[in-house]
């Protein structure tokens, strides 16, 4: 049994019904579907941009890597009084790398 529920609902009759989609109202729903060329370049686009975005997302991770740990490297210096953080001596921060 494909028996879908639907309700159906509108202003000038605002009483809900329930009703059925059948197998065979599926079966013959008419589908937009773009031509064969648009559809390749639809896939070439998206192709793309995921593309970008793997990039953009490998570029912020090796970011979030190295500022992690530029991070540790400060606060080890300022534990280990390498850092001044009061500004009377000169003292480099460590690059962490």
């Amino acid at each position: 049994n494909c028996t879908i529920q639907k309700i159906g609902f509108s202003a000038a009759d605002p009483v809900i019904k329930y009703g059925a989609l059948t197998c065979e109202d599926v079966a013959n729903l008419r589908v937009p579907v773009p031509p064969l060329g648009e559809q390749a370049a639809i896939l070439d686009h998206v192709a793309a941009l995921t593309g970008r975005i793997d990039s953009l997302r490998a570029a912020s991770e090796s970011t979030i890597s190295m500022l992690k740990e530029r991070r540790a490297a400060l606060i080890a210096a300022a534990v280990t009084g390498k850092l001044d953080l009061d500004g009377s001596r000169s003292a480099a921060i460590p690059s962490g790398g």
